[in-house]
């Protein structure tokens, strides 16, 4: 059972900013049930995604589903294609061109 210890900096080197999603932003104000210090910009160092990131749930959701970092995160602007879950559409449009690329219920046309 592995446990997060925030004075423990496990593996301190920050994702390559290469590897996030240019169309993706963090769900505002996240952080894990440990506190404000475990957002999404601390979730971005090491391998934090993939210790910690499918629990410590917060604000109904973890940091797999609140930062882009670890996968999750919200679309910016019109988002994917224009589809975002707080619209609740069903077609990804125009920069969508797998079906991987939209959330949920979405599909690519």
């Amino acid at each position: 059972n592995c446990k997060k210890n925030a004075a423990d900096e496990l593996d301190p080197k920050p994702i390559d900013p290469g590897k996030r999603r240019s169309s993706c932003a963090d769900v505002p104000g996240w952080y894990d049930r440990d506190g404000p210090t475990w957002n999404c910009a601390r979730y971005a160092y090491g391998s934090y995604c993939a210790w910690f990131g499918s629990g410590y749930r917060n604000f109904k959701k973890v940091a797999n589903e609140a930062c882009c970092v670890c996968g999750g995160g919200t679309s910016k602007g019109d988002g994917i294609g224009g589809c975002s879950s707080d619209k609740q559409c069903s077609i990804c449009h125009s920069d969508c061109d797998k079906n991987d690329d939209c959330k949920g219920a979405l599909e690519c046309r």
